[in-house]
């Protein structure tokens, strides 16, 4: 996905090809990795990613233009390590509360989601909301529940939430409550991700998520 016109898609010059090349790289990403582990992150810097890593800057620019590109890698490796246990865990809890009712199941989603994004955002704030669009947890998620589970994705999932409950929805078009239902809260979501990433833990905006989303079709 495209990020923000003025921002670059943060990649590596090159991809580690032989063994001594992928400990290399191994070695700068876990040691962004710790040095996000200790909040430090006004001080993330290139050289200060060499440093800890003992890596010569040198050795880290054959690989990586900036620091943002090794913290491209580290958020698509944790998404990729974190994205089944995110997808099973989602699910349990969406799942318990879609038996209970419509508006207990879209506010257990709303606040899944809000969780995702602040996980995230605790790794590097600023780095997640100026690329938020590159680095789409969900969609990664999404794949994987399709692909590798054969289960439904959000957009299809939501559809037949929607289905059990008709009879509480103001019409009959499953498609376009679906439709609006995943927007406002994929819609309101991100823009908090980019503008007031402090909504997200804010009982009361998630609450107003809940409750436009509702409104919009019963």
């Amino acid at each position: 996905m495209a990020t923000d016109l003025d921002k670059p898609i943060p990649l590596p010059r090159k991809l580690p090809k032989q063994g001594r090349s992928k400990v290399l790289v191994d070695a700068l990403v876990e040691a962004c990795e710790a040095i996000l582990a200790r909040g430090d992150t006004e001080q993330l810097t290139t050289n200060y990613i060499a440093e800890v890593a003992g890596v010569n800057i040198g050795s880290l620019y054959q690989y990586f233009p900036n620091k943002e590109a090794i913290l491209a890698t580290v958020f698509t490796r944790k998404m990729a390590l974190e994205r089944a246990a995110f997808a099973d865990q989602s699910k349990q809890r969406i799942l318990a509360q879609s038996a209970l009712s419509l508006s207990a199941a879209l506010a257990e989603v709303i606040r899944v989601k809000a969780e995702l994004h602040q996980r995230f955002l605790a790794l590097h704030g600023d780095f997640y909301s100026d690329y938020y669009d590159f680095f789409d947890f969900e969609e990664t998620v999404n794949e994987y529940v399709s692909t590798d589970l054969q289960q439904p994705t959000w957009s299809v999932w939501v559809r037949s939430l929607l289905k059990h409950y008709q009879i509480e929805l103001r019409f009959d078009d499953l498609d376009r409550a679906a439709f609006l239902v995943a927007n406002i809260i994929d819609g309101l979501l991100s823009a908090a991700v980019r503008s007031q990433p402090h909504c997200l833990s804010d009982d009361a905006f998630l609450h107003q998520v809940h409750v436009a989303a509702l409104n919009a079709i019963s």
